[in-house]
């Protein structure tokens, strides 16, 4: 089932007034339900003109055929709920050059001397626990 019909037989066939019944159609007309390329005529009745019928709405019979399903990146994803992003008017410039200089992946001494402290502060804390694991009467072979 195509999901105009769905909302058409799953809500608004179910509405009990006429009027809201029309209401809820011209709001749904206007979000892009009802689509004259798929076989809706659904027309907005004046205030008291009585109910829309589904074969008022649609004559003819329904040839709802599902697309096939297809798998788009997040930037479509992201196109297809908020709408096409606008163009970009502004692009900064960038110089690459400048950049893979600034890129430096091997360690340095000063690297190296960092991670040795953070290795002695690291220590340092385990044993400080280890202490307090045995002031408080705990004993460590036990619980490994």
């Amino acid at each position: 089932m195509d999901l105009d019909t769905a909302l058409w037989e799953g809500f608004i066939s179910s509405i009990p007034d006429a009027n809201d019944q029309n209401f809820v159609l011209a709001m749904a007309k206007q979000s892009g339900f009802f689509s004259e390329d798929n076989g809706w005529q659904v027309t907005v009745k004046s205030r008291g003109e009585g109910f829309t019928t589904l074969s008022e709405a649609h004559p003819g019979d329904f040839n709802f055929v599902r697309q096939p399903l297809e798998t788009c990146d997040l930037r479509n994803v992201v196109d297809i709920l908020y709408g096409k992003r606008p163009e970009r008017q502004f692009y900064p410039d960038v110089n690459l050059e400048e950049i893979e200089t600034e890129i430096d992946d091997e360690p340095s001494m000063e690297d190296l001397e960092a991670f040795r402290e953070k290795i002695n502060e690291i220590t340092t804390a385990i044993s400080a626990l280890e202490v307090l694991y045995d002031q408080c009467g705990c004993n460590l072979e036990q619980n490994n």
